[in-house]
């Protein structure tokens, strides 16, 4: 039941999200664009200041009954990584760039373009996160009674048909109906993770998925500067490109499952 596991962690994650992201459009709106986001980042700090307290008050660490193997550099990990799990990887980068290209200019394209003000985005952002929650624990039980790659397969599919769903929305209903697919690309979450978790090696099992988002996410860091490159030719550029790049990473890993069986 480890996909089910995945779903519970991610849903307990959203929750307080479908709460902050009207609140800080609220805020906004009722300061300004500056005042309002230095008002929001100051409540954030203090919210994550209180919850460092709590943490290092509350959480006890429970050591492992049993020592661990000989440490691995993460060149050693990588070589050892199963076949599976390497294609997995090639295909998540690809969905990741894509995303990272469109997430910041969502926002922008929103505001700027369709002239929505920060508290009509914060809704939308708000009505993605819910639908998140909603569809996290049917996902994860989907991915334990069925198996998990196609589930994987349905995420990235959502992933890429989001940026471009935003981008042909042109009144607020149909950005609604837009951010509902977006808050539907994480119907697959807890069955990629738990995936990644399946097929990572019993002994190397922490490590080999450290070195796993290790190179993921090293490979989007540029994802947004090369979303400024795009916007700064055409507002709905990022977006298209992104659901290309994310349609490209879907492609690749149904061919990869079928290449392996």
């Amino acid at each position: 039941r480890r996909a089910m596991a995945f779903a519970v962690q991610s849903t307990l994650i959203r929750v307080p999200r479908v709460l902050g992201a009207p609140l800080g459009g609220m805020v906004i709106v009722a300061f300004g664009m500056v005042a309002g986001i230095r008002l929001a980042f100051t409540i954030t700090i203090a919210i994550a200041l209180v919850v460092m307290v709590v943490q290092y008050l509350g959480f006890r660490d429970v050591p492992p009954p049993q020592t661990v193997g000989p440490r691995r550099g993460a060149r050693a990990v990588f070589a050892e990584m199963p076949g599976q799990l390497k294609q997995l990887l090639v295909a998540d980068c690809l969905v990741r760039v894509g995303e990272g290209v469109a997430s910041s200019f969502i926002v922008l394209f929103v505001l700027q373009v369709r002239q929505f003000s920060p508290a009509d985005y914060g809704i939308l952002y708000a009505v993605q996160q819910a639908v998140s929650i909603a569809f996290y624990l049917p996902g994860g039980k989907l991915a334990d009674s069925m198996g998990r790659p196609w589930m994987v397969v349905i995420t990235f599919l959502f992933f890429a048909a989001f940026p471009l769903a935003v981008t042909y929305a042109t009144t607020y209903p149909q950005l609604i109906a837009a951010f509902v697919l977006g808050g539907l690309k994480e119907i697959g979450e807890p069955a990629r993770k738990s995936l990644i978790v399946d097929l990572a090696p019993d002994e190397t099992r922490a490590s080999t998925v450290g070195v796993y988002y290790g190179i993921r996410n090293f490979l989007v860091v540029p994802a947004a500067v090369i979303g400024g490159f795009l916007w700064r030719q055409d507002p709905g550029l990022p977006l298209k490109v992104a659901a290309v790049v994310g349609f490209l990473g879907a492609a690749v890993f149904v061919v990869s499952r079928r290449k392996a069986g």
